[in-house]
């Protein structure tokens, strides 16, 4: 009699899937790797490899008018935020200034003095005599001194250039004895506002306006008795402060729109400023530690008149700047401050690279010490070893390139916080991880790509970290703060609306893709939580089905946190495991898991996962 052989069981196999890296929006479902997830809105890196909700956000104020700016002071009492809403900048509910554009506008802190521009006048916020106030900038112009040593009858020695920001200047003299008539250094002056002449004593006495005439047409002052030789040689003795307005001169400042800080070796000590939509391929610079003071020598032309300088990264000592647009595609160009021999500051051209322009304003940031900025191909960086290398398209956002470039990317901001960079674009956040990189082959010309996340519900016009808070505002003219307590019971919504959080796995395939599948078991290790819950559903053949539904194994109990619809006496707080018989076939050999929390006000984390299987032929 034959033997009946029993076929041995089929041997389980498993796929385990020990961290969870980030988004891999770009690439199909079935090629991205089991660490990433093809879809995944509205999670975020806990730590290195973990991953959880976002936490929500409240509106905490509302203005009048779009919401076109935060703009932070900062000194030994700490920071404080400014709103520029509309056409008003506020410190909380109070107006401190009217008549801004409305429009977008961008600040940088120099000396004490926080410096706005929004395209239509330069600002400066800081403290006045004990009293914190906003002026403009032209009304503090500093006074040049252009000429020195001047004689009676013209010549001297060229000293200071003039101020774009004010039509004041000064002319030194050395007097003449016998000679009346002085002859300033321009002509056609708007007025002569003072005239001083030094005393015996070393002091300087201002002329009542009795003691000499003036001819605004020729610039020539004549006095009623000639002011005589200096008391001593070769110093000046007569000082002339006159107007002159030329047309267009202060508008060349006070239309920018677009600041970034740099100087000499790389300190931080001038501001650097785009020339508004008049010269958009012009930028300025003021004297050190001086933002009264914009000469009209001290600017540099950058690209053709076709293209627009969006904005600046400092690498090293190093300013790059960058343009929309070149006819060559040179679209960085790189300075290097030095003194020259008298001591002055020069800003000179040492290189231009080839790549892509950026196309956001908004956008240029540093991760760590990288400097990023946003182009039509997505998050760029430039480091130091690209500067002195063959290129600089460094692409840094490729695993979010799929839905990123989607949106409408030229009125894109952009934010650092929490190692991450932020940039808002079309509704969403989408945050590139410092903390994580990894390479992609797709991209060989990019040492490394940033792991990437997006948030959904997220219509921000500008955002900023303020004190470690993120707060964004809209185009209502609403203030929005994302809550920081990750154990509150009441942080996790959208002012009040749920947020709805999934992580999809990748399509898995298991050993043999082109075996027959039988998906036995599920298991997931999740973050605990008061109130927390996860649904699972597996996606296969076109269909979805829930294997899992609103598991709350991995809640713990806390009389600081009671909720008593959702209460569990359970003191664990440790990461809980959760385990699931199912009984998945599919035709097309392949599944995806969705692990989501659309619940009001519950925080979900995913730490690991594990499938058990069996293959047959």
């Amino acid at each position: 009699m034959g033997k009946i052989k029993i076929p041995s069981a089929p041997k389980i196999q498993q796929i385990t899937i020990p961290r969870f890296l980030g988004a891999d929006l770009t690439n199909e479902p079935s090629y991205v790797s089991d660490y990433r997830s093809p879809y995944c809105p509205n999670m975020i890196r806990e730590s290195a490899g973990k991953v959880r909700k976002w936490i929500g956000y409240h509106t905490t104020a509302t203005y009048d008018g779009a919401i076109n700016g935060f703009h932070i002071f900062s000194d030994e009492n700490g920071d404080t935020l400014l709103v520029h809403a509309g056409t008003k900048l506020y410190s909380g509910d109070t107006v401190l200034y009217t008549g801004l554009a409305n429009s977008r506008s961008m600040s940088r802190q120099l000396n004490g003095k926080l410096v706005i521009a929004d395209g239509k006048k330069l600002l400066m916020y800081y403290n006045k005599a004990g009293t914190f106030v906003v002026e403009t900038a032209e009304s503090n112009a500093y006074v040049p001194t252009v000429v020195i040593s001047r004689h009676y009858d013209g010549g001297g020695t060229t000293y200071e250039p003039i101020n774009l920001l004010g039509s004041q200047r000064i002319d030194s003299f050395l007097g003449e004895a016998g000679e009346s008539d002085y002859q300033l250094s321009a002509t056609e002056l708007t007025s002569v506002d003072t005239v001083e002449v030094m005393q015996n004593d070393g002091t300087w006495a201002t002329l009542d306006e009795t003691d000499y005439s003036v001819d605004l047409t020729t610039g020539v002052v004549s006095f009623d008795t000639a002011p005589g030789r200096p008391i001593v040689s070769g110093q000046d003795n007569i000082r002339i402060t006159y107007s002159k307005t030329v047309s267009g001169y202060g508008d060349r400042i006070n239309k920018c729109d677009i600041l970034t800080l740099y100087g000499v070796r790389g300190s931080m000590d001038r501001i650097f400023a785009r020339g508004g939509s008049d010269y958009p391929n012009r930028d300025y610079y003021c004297q050190m530690d001086d933002p009264t003071y914009w000469g009209d020598i001290w600017y540099s032309i950058i690209g053709q008149d076709n293209s627009k300088i969006m904005g600046y990264s400092v690498i090293g000592n190093t300013l790059a700047t960058h343009i929309d647009r070149s006819d060559n595609d040179t679209n960085i160009m790189l300075r290097q401050g030095s003194l020259n021999d008298d001591g002055q500051a020069r800003f000179l051209l040492t290189g231009a690279y080839q790549g892509t322009g950026a196309i956001s304003k908004w956008a240029f940031a540093n991760l760590e010490t990288e400097p990023l900025f946003l182009t039509q191909h997505g998050i760029m960086a430039v480091t130091p070893s690209d500067v002195i290398g063959e290129r600089y398209r460094q692409l840094r956002s490729y695993f979010i390139n799929g839905l990123l470039l989607k949106q409408d990317l030229t009125t894109a901001v952009r934010c650092t916080y929490d190692r991450f960079y932020m940039v808002s674009a079309g509704g969403y956040l989408f945050r590139l991880d410092g903390t994580q990189a990894a390479t992609e082959q797709n991209e060989p010309y990019s040492r490394r790509q940033y792991e990437g996340f997006y948030r959904e519900n997220v219509n921000a016009r500008c955002i900023a970290n303020i004190d470690d808070t993120l707060i964004f505002g809209t185009d209502d003219g609403e203030v929005k703060e994302f809550y920081k307590d990750y154990d509150s019971t009441s942080a996790f919504n959208d002012d009040g609306v749920l947020i709805h959080a999934k992580w999809s796995t990748p399509e898995l395939y298991g050993k043999d893709f082109y075996y027959k599948k039988r998906f036995k078991l599920l298991s997931a290790l999740l973050g605990a939580a008061v109130v927390t819950s996860v649904q699972v559903t597996a996606a296969y053949d076109g269909e979805e089905e829930i294997v899992i539904e609103y598991s709350d194994d991995a809640r713990y109990f806390s009389f600081s946190h009671i909720t008593f619809e959702k209460l569990t006496f359970k003191g664990d707080k440790t990461a809980q495991i959760i385990r699931e018989k199912i009984s998945i076939k599919p035709d097309s050999r392949k599944v995806q898991f969705i692990f989501e929390n659309g619940i009001l006000n519950e925080p979900f984390a995913l730490y690991e996962a594990a499938i058990e299987y069996t293959e047959s032929r």
